[in-house]
């Protein structure tokens, strides 16, 4: 493994801070799911409160922020009219608050007595918080399975949060990853909350490891396809012209491409039946859909890899983590068949070594990418369906902030580019980073052999961890040494030796 730092001089007396890590081999890098964070919630809230409200009070209304307790967050089979059959009691607790309550001046006003009894007892377990901006609206947030910092994975710490088929949870006895990273986008702030089957820290963006789904793509974005080429098969054993066998078999081994994979293009399957959109079901996603048009047959709710709700078809709320299959059977044995919790399973992407969908391309074929090229929600557009990230900057020039991109230089090898962000607070012109935009952030991995790539997670989240050690600085941080601050988050980019 390869690193190197780099700086960068900008206009105005500025620098930028640039880490750039290759290795040799895609098969060594996977998902992984850091601990859950103990005091987790706490420190989201927190988040919530000091960097989205206080420096925004009249983009944010009043918000009920709430986990559950572990002993009530469990899998079931439960039943309303909004939300159909449903497997997640978190899900039926959002559903309770928001017909419920409502927060006028700091206070709530309750509806019913279910959501008054609910919320008093969330509140006394210390599992809700009220944080109110001045916008005269009430959002209800349920947080779901706790994110945690990438540090424990690179420490080689135990986790216990199960992980999602195909992604390693930070386990007891392995080897620390040589490296951890960043990843893609989860569900963060209020607006990316569109229905009681969201959650704060649910990833979503296709994934795939090893020609398994483990998440769908969503929203019509570009992502960075791994496969096998055929030359694989007839890797040479050796050459005569000085050029390292390990660089003859990666030019070999890997095809490395941008595209745009679309739900559409996947079978679906699911309690033993196999769905084909525009055959035997029709798919409904954001942004084209906030909620299901009137049909016949049944709705399916999937977020990831699991079935969340199955509903009658027609005004199913359709999650911004997820989509909503609707088959025309509408009673019967075959329609009743499909559960609430069951697994699903996607096909159409066996050939895929590795695969993740997050931000824009960086680079497409050597050439940087310097516009949108990938479709996001703008906040100032309330009137368009929102699909998240809600609140990612859409100014492709201007905006600044810590990236991360992944990509494969022309030989096809991973490579991994961290630039850091400005001290937040406290930025030193000349001493500390300036942030990159999404068009800077082009042209610095055009500039540093990136031949294919993507942007990944950046902002707070960003960060590269090799060896278990940081070579930049993480965007927040805080007390006179400007110590960074690790942002928790549900998934991250591991890579480990060969073998291990």
């Amino acid at each position: 493994m390869r690193s190197e730092t780099f700086d960068f001089p900008r206009a105005g007396g500025e620098i930028q801070r640039i880490q750039c890590v290759q290795w040799d081999s895609w098969e060594d890098l996977d998902f992984v799911r850091p601990e859950p964070e103990p005091r987790g919630f706490e420190e989201l809230c927190g988040l919530y409160r000091n960097h989205f409200v206080k420096p925004y009070p009249w983009i944010f209304g009043q918000m009920i922020l709430f986990q559950l307790p572990p002993r009530a967050r469990r899998q079931g089979d439960y039943t309303s009219k909004a939300l159909g059959r449903f497997c997640d009691s978190l899900a039926g607790c959002a559903q309770i608050l928001r017909t419920g309550v409502t927060v006028k001046g700091g206070q709530p006003v309750f509806h019913n007595s279910r959501a008054k009894d609910l919320y008093l007892r969330l509140a006394q377990d210390g599992c809700l918080q009220l944080v109110c901006g001045k916008a005269p609206y009430t959002k209800v947030i349920p947080f779901g399975g706790l994110p945690g910092k990438l540090s424990g994975c690179a420490a080689g710490e135990a986790g216990t949060q199960a992980a999602e088929p195909g992604t390693s949870a930070c386990a007891a006895g392995e080897a620390a990853p040589e490296l951890v990273s960043s990843a893609g986008f989860f569900l963060m702030d209020c607006f990316d909350i569109a229905t009681p089957y969201d959650a704060v820290g649910t990833p979503f963006g296709l994934a795939v490891q090893n020609g398994q789904v483990l998440r769908p793509p969503l929203f019509g974005r570009e992502a960075l396809i791994v496969r096998r080429t055929e030359a694989d098969r007839i890797r040479p054993a050796g050459k005569e012209d000085g050029v390292p066998e390990a660089d003859h078999a990666a030019q070999l081994r890997w095809s490395v491409t941008v595209e745009t994979p679309a739900l559409e293009d996947l079978e679906i399957e699911t309690c033993g039946r196999t769905f084909v959109p525009g055959v035997n079901a029709r798919i409904f996603s954001r942004p084209a859909y906030a909620k299901t048009p009137r049909g016949s047959g049944t709705d399916i709710v999937i977020i990831g890899t699991q079935v969340k709700a199955v509903r009658r078809a027609g005004g199913t709320m359709v999650p911004a983590s997820g989509f909503v299959l609707r088959t025309e059977e509408e009673r019967g044995a075959a329609a009743d068949a499909i559960l609430p919790g069951a697994a699903v399973t996607y096909h159409g992407m066996e050939d895929v070594v590795f695969g993740i969908q997050c931000g824009n391309s960086t680079v497409r074929g050597g050439e940087p990418v310097m516009e949108f090229t990938s479709p996001f929600y703008h906040i100032r557009r309330p009137w368009e369906t929102p699909f998240p990230p809600c609140l990612y900057p859409t100014d492709h020039q201007k905006a600044r902030a810590a990236r991360v991109a992944l990509g494969a230089d022309e030989q096809g090898r991973p490579m991994l580019l961290w630039a850091e962000g400005a001290a937040k607070p406290g930025h030193e012109p000349g001493q500390d980073s300036c942030g990159a935009s999404l068009s800077e952030l082009a042209l610095l991995c055009a500039e540093l052999g990136m031949e294919n790539g993507v942007n990944l997670d950046g902002g707070g989240s960003a960060q590269i961890l090799l060896h278990g050690e940081r070579s930049l600085s993480m965007t927040v941080r805080t007390g006179p040494e400007k110590t960074p601050v690790e942002r928790a988050v549900p998934e991250g980019l591991a890579v480990r030796e060969a073998g291990k």
